[in-house]
Formats: C-alpha cells, sequence, structure tokens
C-alpha cells in the first residue's frame, strides 16, 4: 500500500458496505484510495489507530498522517478522491457533512435491512451491532 493513499476501513460483514466499496473502486481510477475490512486480521497495521468496534459502526478514512475521519465525513473524504463529477460531489460537501450525519447513522443502523431489500448479502449484524 502505497502511503500517499487513503485507507478506507468498512465493515465486510455488511452487503451494503461492501457494494459501496466496489462502487468507489470502480471510480477510483488513479488509486487514491486502499479498502481494508475491519475483519482484517493485520487491521493495526493497515489502519493504525482505527479499533474495530469503531468501524464497525461507522466507515473510517485514514489518511497517511494518521488523521482520520468517520461516519459521513469519511464518505465524502472517499469521494473527494475521485476524479471528475463524484470527487467534485465529495469536495462540495465535505464541509457540510455534519448535516449529513444523522441520516448516515439511519443507514448504518439499519444496514442489515437495507442489504436484504436490496438483494444483498444481508450484514451478520442486528440494528445494535451485535452479532
Amino acid at each position: 500500500m502505497a502511503r500517499s493513499s487513503l485507507v478506507l476501513v468498512y465493515d465486510d460483514d455488511c452487503g451494503f458496505c461492501q457494494a459501496a466499496v466496489r462502487w468507489l473502486k470502480r471510480r477510483d481510477r488513479v488509486g487514491r484510495l486502499v479498502a481494508v475490512p475491519c475483519q482484517a486480521p493485520d487491521l493495526a497495521a493497515l489502519a493504525p489507530g482505527v479499533p474495530r468496534h469503531e468501524c464497525e459502526r461507522a466507515v473510517q478514512l485514514v489518511a497517511p498522517n494518521g488523521q482520520r475521519r468517520a461516519g459521513a465525513r469519511a464518505i465524502f473524504g472517499a469521494l473527494a478522491q475521485l476524479p471528475g463529477f463524484w470527487g467534485w460531489v465529495g469536495r462540495t460537501l465535505s464541509p457540510a457533512a455534519w448535516l449529513f450525519e444523522p441520516g448516515y447513522r439511519l443507514i448504518a443502523r439499519y444496514r442489515h435491512r437495507l442489504s436484504a431489500w436490496l438483494g444483498l448479502e444481508a450484514c451478520r449484524f442486528d440494528n445494535t451491532g451485535e452479532r
């Protein structure tokens, strides 16, 4: 992994999260993002300072300097790395990410239902975050 890359830590047990990461990877033509599941055995080496329990609740974006964003801020930070329209969306909305946090939390809380509804592999978590 290049140290100039941002590390996106996501919950690989979540079908919605998996689909979102696949979507981001397809659009990241310059390789600015590295996606790492929070279930990775070497998570501490790949994303220092990111406890697994935190990325099971919210996606985390870790910059090469160790700065970390979570939830909606992480999503817009990741989008900002993409070329074209989606990069513009990420850069434009990043300062207002806090406005999207309630929606992010709602989706995160019910991601297992959303995954099933979308026909994705359903999350193995219930809405309390327990297996």
